[in-house]
């Protein structure tokens, strides 16, 4: 079985990495890639590595001099950030991680042979070396964490945040495939999709969710800092599709249960293309707006309207 498969490979079942296993701390950080090590446990994957298909990905660290260079081939635009979303971040950034590559939707013909009917991944992620090891995102205070701070340098592309959890169904080892994926939209573009609406059919894959509407219309140029609440993330099937009446609720409740972490690209048409994020760091954080920017209760009877269907 193809998709099967992929999980397995997606997170390296049986592969002995050495890793900096990261903890939360007393300010929140979970990942700072100010230098090369903060990389360690992070890799990418694409439909080229599953069945040949089109993407490719790579990560790289950029420090020093560099750090204050705007993306290569980045447009400036005229459109502000709404405030209520987004706080510009300023440009004190000594080192960060890159995420480029070449996105693709487009099937080879050798896929079609094997029964692959979509393609159009790629993303980089952070894992436990295996999964009876978990990133825990609470911490020894009293602080509540409701949400993730990307602090990010974008390009116009949409993005999605990915996660697993542990699942009841999970053995002791290194066997991913019955974890519990999670998936919210990280850079989507500007005007897309409707308030909250269901996903599209022909979206699938990883990021189902790249046309929700926006959180936030973001600047390709200057970094920023994205509030992601853990509220907004929505449960995923192994084959991509949302999953309805979640079991676990939402990623706020699983937050002691974090297998991966990471980044793709929205698997949409309109993502096709090179593309570059860079990514400064990743935090928690107590601000505690709701999926789609709503607050935390209302996002929470929404999402148990969705479930019962209406």
């Amino acid at each position: 079985m193809v998709r099967a498969s992929l999980a397995r490979r997606l997170f390296g079942v049986g592969q002995a990495a050495r890793h900096q296993f990261p903890e939360v701390g007393n300010d929140g950080y979970i990942f700072q890639f100010a230098s090369q090590k903060a990389l360690s446990g992070w890799s990418t994957y694409t439909d080229r590595e599953a069945f040949g298909g089109g993407s490719t990905a790579s990560i790289e660290h950029v420090g020093g001099a560099a750090a204050g260079q705007a993306l290569p081939n980045s447009q400036p635009t005229s459109q502000p950030a709404p405030t209520d979303a987004v706080a510009e971040a300023g440009d004190s950034v000594s080192g960060f991680m890159r995420f480029s590559g070449v996105f693709s939707t487009e099937i080879p013909p050798t896929a079609l042979d094997r029964g692959v009917t979509r393609s159009g991944i790629a993303l980089c992620a952070w894992r436990v070396p295996n999964s009876d090891m978990v990133l825990d995102l609470t911490t020894k205070s009293e602080t509540a964490y409701g949400s993730l701070v990307f602090r990010l340098r974008g390009d116009g592309k949409p993005y999605n945040v990915i996660a697993r959890t542990r699942s009841s169904f999970m053995l002791r080892g290194d066997d991913f495939s019955e974890a519990h994926r999670w998936v919210a939209p990280l850079l989507p573009q500007p005007g897309e999709g409707g308030a909250g609406g269901a996903a599209e059919e022909g979206d699938g894959g990883l990021g189902s969710l790249g046309r929700r509407k926006p959180m936030f219309q973001h600047q390709r140029e200057g970094w920023t800092d994205v509030v992601v609440p853990l509220s907004s993330f929505v449960m995923h099937s192994p084959h991509g599709r949302e999953v309805v009446g979640q079991e676990d609720g939402t990623l706020h409740d699983c937050k002691d249960k974090i297998l991966s972490l990471g980044i793709c690209v929205a698997p949409v048409d309109h993502a096709a293309g090179p593309f570059s994020l860079d990514v400064a760091s990743i935090r928690v954080t107590s601000e505690g707006i709701g999926a789609w920017g709503l607050p935390e209760e209302e996002a929470r009877r929404q999402r148990t309207f969705r479930s019962m269907g209406l």
